[in-house]
């Protein structure tokens, strides 16, 4: 039974992880996939290539290897060093914040330079109202129905009819009420009530 990507990868995730964690040898099959990927990675960020076809190919030349086997490690480099370094994106702004205005300090042309504070202006979120709400408010649409098959109850018969009669009984009853003055009467014996 052939095993899929991820099982295959779930098996030496343990195993690799207990190596970078608590320095536990790994087996040699092991330490030559783990290289394989540190020079994915390497040829990931440092090269920046178009496309991870690019990579697969470097790695085919470097180890000698075929184009599926290099493929896996690309993929597994991917997954693995994804994981283990999750990305604090404020650190990430401060970083990305820095190189846009140096390359803005450091170029003589204005439109480079309108393209940074562009971005900059990105970056600190300054394209964007301020609060949500005050973007501008939000329709809520109601509507109200009679219609008992809407919450999943049976159908009721004239129920037209009967919803007017109620809303006009109500009616009636609230013209009927009085609104009557009253004052208060000292109990008979004298004593003050409380």
């Amino acid at each position: 039974m052939k095993r899929t990507d991820a099982a295959r990868y779930d098996v030496i995730y343990d195993k690799i992880m207990r190596h970078f964690n608590k320095g536990e040898d790994l087996p040699d099959e092991l330490a030559g996939r783990v290289m394989r990927w540190k020079i994915a990675r390497s040829y990931l960020l440092d090269l920046q290539p178009r496309t991870d076809y690019d990579v697969v190919q470097l790695l085919v030349e470097e180890f000698t290897i075929s184009e599926g086997t290099a493929w896996n490690d690309v993929r597994d480099c991917k997954r693995f060093f994804g994981s283990m370094e999750q990305i604090n994106s404020e650190f990430e702004k401060i970083r990305l914040r820095a190189r846009i205005e140096k390359l803005a300090h450091t170029t003589n042309k204005d439109s480079v330079k309108a393209m940074c504070h562009a971005n900059l202006i990105k970056l600190g979120g300054f394209d964007k109202p301020e609060d949500e709400e005050a973007a501008g408010a939000k329709q809520i649409i109601l509507n109200l129905s009679f219609n008992p098959a809407l919450v999943g109850a049976k159908d009721v018969p004239n129920l037209d009819r009967a919803v007017q009669r109620f809303l006009g009984e109500k009616a009636k009853k609230e013209l009927i009420i009085e609104d009557v003055d009253f004052e208060d009467v000292p109990p008979a014996d004298g004593t003050s009530a409380v």
